[in-house]
């Protein structure tokens, strides 16, 4: 057995033997709750089983501890908290009693602490708990987050109570029991795409994501295909499209590639639309592997620019009736909330199709959809940022609203589409503050 596959049999067998039988003989009414951890890549080779423990125990609580992410040494992207939320209680939603917050060294850090927050309410948790009480008093350096947390309840109930709507985004493909890259899904979110994870195969929305996590299905690559048959739209990381073209599936025939070239680094990127080509600097150096393509056919979005090549890091086929697109994520996947404004709306235009509407602005931004006429976008940066919601299409241009501060919003018509591809474009725009939340109102 593999260390993953021994310590969660372990633990099942040892949880009834130990906990559930001899609680329930002493009280047959007793109802016995697991709180998972925030260890989602290291759930297994800890002993959890997510979906089995699930249905072992009598309801479940979900730990969404991001804490302070650039310091904590799990370093746990903000948006990860709203996707294992979502994830682990899909397995059966009756059982899900609330949402488990921690404090622990987070002494001044209440933006971080409210983060957290923010994510319970966003995933409608049933019930948030604090950890933990004995830090109320006596109290400890970490426990001055909480003054801030209490003068911030109502706020946190009245939103809560201005949702309205199914939460919806683009399918994330996280089989129960797999590991990937990193916590992906914590910085795909952080970069301004709004995720529904998933833990059985996307089959029917327009585009999913899929990465290393996704492997865990046996089937993967004849499912991927299926999509792509039938006319819907494949995205993937580079890791992953490696590993499917290492074991010789059609994969390997998408893309053409020079051999492996190593990391590289530049603060210059390249755009590609059409055949309009354009250059962004960035504020800084970025290290990414060494995407080379071979000079046809043309695949590549955005590059990575050097004086001696460009490397590719959003690439696009056409295959079979549909679209693979194939992510090179930074060496650092925090880098990826780092990337110059131009870049990142490139990969956000990947999932328009499925959304119906693109973020655009800088990272550190979480897009949450509620039904069709609500957005909340919400500033986790310690900046001021200026970001629009832009819509493909007709769109009232008055009637919008954000309902936090019941302000009026400005909207624009953008004419350069109509004129060059016949499409019109609608732009929401606003002005956020750090750490603030907004919920936009369509008309």
């Amino acid at each position: 057995m593999t260390w993953a596959d021994y310590r969660t049999k372990l633990l099942l067998e040892e949880s009834k033997k130990y906990i559930i039988d001899p609680a329930k003989e002493i009280n047959p009414r007793v109802q016995v709750i697991i709180k998972f951890p925030n260890w989602y890549e290291g759930f297994a080779e800890n002993g959890y089983d997510v979906y089995d423990e699930v249905h072992q125990f009598d309801k479940m609580a979900v730990g969404i501890e991001t804490r302070v992410p650039e310091t904590q040494h799990q370093h746990i992207p903000i948006y990860s908290g709203y996707v294992l939320q979502k994830w682990e209680s899909s397995v059966d939603p009756s059982k899900w009693v609330g949402s488990w917050l921690d404090n622990y060294g987070m002494e001044s850090a209440s933006s971080d602490y409210d983060a957290q927050v923010w994510q319970a309410v966003l995933a409608r948790t049933p019930e948030i708990i604090l950890w933990c009480a004995g830090q109320l008093w006596p109290t400890n350096p970490s426990s001055n987050v909480y003054p801030d947390f209490v003068e911030k309840l109502p706020e946190f109930d009245r939103f809560a109570g201005l949702m309205e709507g199914k939460s919806r985004g683009v399918p994330i493909y996280l089989p129960y029991g797999s590991v990937g890259e990193y916590n992906i899904f914590g910085y795909l979110g952080m970069a301004g795409i709004p995720l529904e994870p998933v833990a059985t195969f996307p089959k029917e929305s327009q585009i999913a994501i899929f990465c290393l996590n996704s492997l865990k299905d046996t089937n993967l690559a004849d499912e991927m295909l299926e999509r792509l048959k039938d006319g819907k739209d494949v995205f993937m990381t580079f890791g992953l499209w490696e590993k499917l073209a290492a074991k010789g599936t059609e994969f390997k025939n998408a893309l053409s590639l020079l051999p492996f070239h190593g990391q590289v680094s530049s603060n210059t990127f390249g755009l590609l639309e059409g055949f309009r080509e354009t250059t962004v600097k960035a504020h800084r150096q970025f290290t990414f592997p060494g995407v080379e393509a071979t000079t046809w056919p043309e695949s590549r979005d955005v590059t990575l620019s050097r004086e001696d090549y460009d490397f590719s890091v959003l690439m696009r086929v056409p295959y079979l009736n549909g679209t693979i697109y194939i992510l090179n994520m930074p060496s650092n996947s925090y880098d990826l909330l780092e990337l110059p404004t131009e870049v990142l709306d490139a990969i956000r235009e990947c999932f328009v199709k499925e959304l119906g509407v693109q973020l655009n602005g800088r990272g550190h931004i979480g897009m949450y959809l509620f039904g069709d006429k609500q957005y909340v976008v919400y500033n986790m940066s310690n900046h001021v940022q200026s970001v629009s919601l832009r819509f493909f299409k007709e769109m009232p241009t008055t009637g919008w609203k954000e309902l936090v501060r019941d302000e009026q919003l400005k909207i624009k018509r953008d004419t350069v589409l109509v004129d060059f591809q016949n499409i019109p474009v609608t732009d929401v725009s606003l002005t956020i503050q750090p750490h603030k939340i907004t919920l936009i109102q369509a008309p």
